[in-house]
């Protein structure tokens, strides 16, 4: 039960995700990229209007973009 919980909640998470990313660069850590591959995979955040997903790098330089940061993080305990 808990597991589909989670997942609906994830899922709920990547609708609106989709709602910021039309015609904007999309950067993400690997915590996001693996969620996102179990919720849809790419196709996905390309079906929202994004017009690239990278990695999430400080290198990464892109002049007049939008840019959408998706960046997951877990508590350390």
């Amino acid at each position: 039960m808990y597991a589909r919980q989670l997942s609906n909640r994830t899922e709920l998470q990547w609708v609106e995700i989709n709602k910021h990313v039309k015609d904007a660069l999309v950067l993400m850590d690997d915590a996001a990229a693996e969620c996102l591959h179990w919720h849809g995979g790419l196709k996905k955040i390309l079906d929202g209007g994004a017009i690239s997903v990278e990695s999430f790098s400080p290198f990464v330089v892109r002049m007049n973009s939008i840019l959408v940061f998706i960046c997951f993080s877990y508590p350390l305990h």
